[in-house]
């Protein structure tokens, strides 16, 4: 017998069946590269074309600002204390990269490496129900093709985008049986922001139903806890009512923000208006544009789509325009049962051959035709040749962002600024920065609806101002103030600078 022969075909044979094993997840991880790659240059050349606004961009570069220096977290752009408003207590964890590289460039690149990588998760759970290895590769395709991934990619920067990852991942790990890491992804999902409980609560009612009834009801209670937690204790050491206040009352009740016995009275005798707040034509518009992208195949799967129905029934429900709308952040919670919803109902059918491949093909048809219709500009696969021009003309700048670069390169790191809006984000890395016309005319936050208030200031040193500022009170004010003095004007952008 030639052993040298054999050993060699057992090597090859070896390599063969290595190879086979891996070659769906380097595909896997080509796909999430290029996504990872295409969406951090566009939110780069966004960022760099003064695209990305105070709101939200710029608040949450001053707070991790802020975090990261150990400085007062009250935070001027949005007038409260940095954990006022919004529990994202996910700054924590934030903070040591931010101390690294202290840029607004940072969290756009943790946003798209965050999205990127919660397709593997969802290639998981795909590859467990579906018993296959490449056809969850069409789900992942389906899932970066998804318009309101898109949009919530190139909407600024939101830590709602981290639970994309967080809540498939928990999902998976409960699925899998390993529960202490599910209480970690969990854990991590609650801390990004309070809403967040919501599907958190389900996710422990559905896992304490389908696989461990232990497990499942310790993160649900964990998750009221941690609302006690918030209501009583964090919100209002931080100042703020938290969002439980603000969103709670002013954007989602809107005219059912009664006190309870009030509030029965008005819908025992107005049931039209309760009825009315779901089934209208933005809700359905809304629901449209969520499901039909993936054929409204994720119906087919209730018990898991009810994980987000808490998130459905609040963006539904609500008063606040943002929420009935896939071009915000505010389908965070929702996008993940949509696509876990969608791998099991298409499991449903795998021995049925014929219906399931012809489910796939259906998928990535609609996938395609959505993302044509329905994606931002910016990133829809009808205009490949625009963002093939975003890489290609990526430091070419116009005349007045290559003038506002070179005025805020003249403004010293521990100056004081007032500029408009959409520079407000590449001047947050400091303690005092004010999106115009604050701090000289209280507005936004300044009128205190939610609770803001002005900041004790110095006087402002530097003031930014592009054309949409020009014809404001202020502005006129302040080219008339002899503490100032005009040191650039041109019919795009105004530079002042305080001369006493």
């Amino acid at each position: 017998m030639n052993f040298r022969k054999l050993l060699k075909f057992n090597i090859k044979n070896l390599a063969t069946k290595k190879i086979k094993f891996r070659k769906p997840y380097a595909i896997l991880l080509i796909i999430i590269f290029f996504y990872i790659l295409v969406f951090t240059v566009i939110s780069f050349d966004n960022y760099n074309r003064f695209r990305d606004s105070a709101y939200d961009l710029g608040i949450q570069v001053q707070s991790l600002w802020l975090l990261s220096h150990g400085e007062d977290l009250f935070n001027t752009i949005r007038g409260l204390d940095t954990f006022a408003i919004h529990a994202r207590y996910i700054y924590l964890l934030i903070t040591p990269l931010f101390l690294l590289w202290s840029d607004a460039k940072l969290l756009l690149l943790l946003q798209a490496l965050i999205i990127g990588l919660s397709a593997i998760p969802l290639y998981l759970i795909a590859k467990d129900k579906l018993k296959t290895k490449y056809l969850p590769l069409m789900i992942i395709l389906s899932y970066f093709l998804f318009p309101a991934l898109h949009y919530l990619n190139l909407e600024n920067f939101h830590v709602d985008s981290f639970v994309l990852l967080f809540l498939p991942s928990a999902f998976y790990f409960a699925m899998k049986k390993k529960y202490y890491h599910f209480l970690i992804f969990s854990l991590l999902t609650l801390i990004t922001k309070e809403e967040m409980l919501i599907p958190i609560f389900l996710l422990g009612i559905y896992v304490a139903l389908k696989h461990n009834k232990k497990w499942g009801l310790i993160i649900s209670l964990i998750s009221v806890g941690y609302l006690i937690i918030l209501l009583f204790f964090l919100f209002p050491y931080f100042g703020g009512g938290g969002s439980f206040k603000i969103l709670g009352i002013s954007k989602t009740l809107g005219e059912f923000a009664r006190p309870p016995n009030e509030l029965i009275l008005y819908v025992s005798e107005n049931p039209e208006k309760v009825a009315s707040r779901f089934f209208n034509q933005k809700n359905a518009n809304y629901l449209f544009d969520l499901f039909a992208p993936v054929s409204f195949l994720s119906l087919l799967s209730p018990s898991t789509l009810a994980i987000a129905g808490g998130s459905i029934l609040l963006n539904t429900f609500s008063a606040w325009f943002y929420a009935h709308s896939i071009k915000y952040h505010y389908t965070a919670a929702i996008v993940p049962f949509i696509f876990i919803s969608l791998i099991f109902a298409i499991s449903k059918f795998r021995k049925i051959k014929k219906v399931f491949y012809t489910l796939f093909i259906i998928l990535i048809c609609s996938s395609i035709v959505s993302n044509i219709y329905m994606a931002p500009g910016r990133s829809s696969i009808k205009n490949y040749k625009r963002i093939y021009n975003v890489f290609v003309n990526y430091n070419n700048y116009s005349d007045e962002e290559k003038t506002i670069y070179s005025l805020i390169n003249k403004i010293p790191d521990n100056a004081s600024v007032s500029v408009n809006h959409l520079v407000v984000c590449h001047l947050a890395n400091r303690k005092e920065v004010y999106f115009f016309p604050n701090p000289f005319e209280l507005s936004n936050w300044g009128r205190g609806v939610w609770g803001e208030h002005p900041h004790a200031y110095k006087k402002i040193d530097y003031i930014l101002l592009r054309k949409s500022d020009f014809n404001t009170t202020a502005t006129k004010s302040l080219l008339n103030r002899s503490e100032y003095k005009l040191s650039y004007n041109s019919s795009e952008v105004i530079f002042l600078e305080r001369s006493l």
